[in-house]
This record gives C-alpha cells, sequence and structure tokens, in this order.
C-alpha cells in the first residue's frame, strides 16, 4: 500500500542483527589495522534496529484522551497521503 502510494517499490530483505554486527566487526578489524582508531561496533546497536521493544502509550491515551484509530484506510489518509502532492 506505502509502496503504491509513493510509487516506489519498497521490499523488506530480512537480516540476521548478529550478521551485521559481525560484518561491522571486520569492517572495524581492517580499519585498527590500518591504523584508524574507531570504536569497535556495539552488538546491542545492532540489536535495537530490529525494533523488537514493546511501546504501552495507555498514559498517554489516557492522559491526552488519545484514540489512535485502528483502521488502515483511514491512517493512510491522515498519516501518508496527506503529505503527497496528488494526495
Amino acid at each position: 500500500m506505502l509502496a503504491a502510494d509513493l510509487g516506489r517499490p519498497l521490499r523488506y530483505h530480512p537480516q540476521s542483527a548478529t550478521g551485521l554486527w559481525l560484518v561491522d566487526v571486520a569492517k572495524w578489524a581492517i580499519k585498527r589495522a590500518t591504523g584508524r582508531a574507531v570504536p569497535m561496533p556495539a552488538k546491542r546497536d545492532f540489536l535495537s534496529r530490529g525494533m523488537k521493544a514493546r511501546f504501552d502509550c495507555t498514559d498517554a491515551r489516557h492522559d491526552l484522551g488519545w484514540h489512535p484509530s485502528a483502521d488502515p484506510e483511514h491512517f493512510r489518509k491522515r498519516a501518508i497521503l496527506v503529505h503527497l502532492p496528488h494526495g
């Protein structure tokens, strides 16, 4: 749906966070071997990119009187299409 709205092909390519971190560690080792003083990449940074945290916004809903829409089409119109030139 978002790809059609934007007119761009969007594809998700799942990758292992550990694998991505190991690639970065290899790049870091090469940089260190050539004399660059760069910090070693932290694995926690790569693990956090998976966005696996669960967010509880119950307090915001209550305090702000916020009632988010569960309708995907309503969300699309209000959050995506409003920002496009043809929307």
